[in-house]
């Protein structure tokens, strides 16, 4: 991770705001396997709309703003919700972002932090602690997105 992309996590307050998410949700009882068509009308609800990779098992929410290419994978495994924030030139074909997890690794690495565990992914037990994780990682991609443009990043990049 560059410094330039550090910046932008850093000013979305993005480690910060993700531990918050998984340290608030965190069940000991896990929905192993959620319907897709639960999980689709839980994100069409939250205005988005979202296509369904089966082989790997996730949700995707493209965007396309200014020439770049924002994408949210929510990945459900095992009863957690691993999200993934990436973006991509369509000009230049520079891309910033990863699983949040890594993210939040890779900062703390860039601060000198030495976490014998990661963070780890959010929990859930039904469809209510669903939808309220996925409430909470959204605006973080809105964020994201807003930085990434505001930033000029993947202009910047090499």
């Amino acid at each position: 991770m560059t410094e330039s992309e550090k910046a932008v996590f850093d000013s979305i307050q993005f480690y910060e705001r993700y531990s918050k998410i998984v340290d608030q949700n965190r069940s000991e009882e896990r929905l192993e396997t959620p319907k897709k068509e639960i999980v689709e009308s839980i994100i069409t609800d939250l205005n988005y709309k979202a296509k369904y990779f089966r082989k790997e098992n996730f949700f995707q929410i493209k965007v396309e703003e200014c020439r770049t290419e924002f994408v949210l994978n929510i990945i459900l495994k095992y009863g957690r919700v691993e999200p993934v924030y990436f973006a991509k030139s369509k000009l230049s074909g520079l891309k910033i972002g990863s699983v949040a997890m890594r993210i939040c690794k890779q900062l703390d690495l860039l601060r000198g932090v030495k976490r014998p565990v990661s963070l780890g992914a959010p929990s859930f037990s039904n469809y209510d602690e669903l939808k309220k994780i996925v409430q909470e990682i959204l605006p973080v991609f809105e964020d994201f997105k807003s930085e990434v443009l505001s930033s000029q990043i993947l202009e910047d990049i090499a």
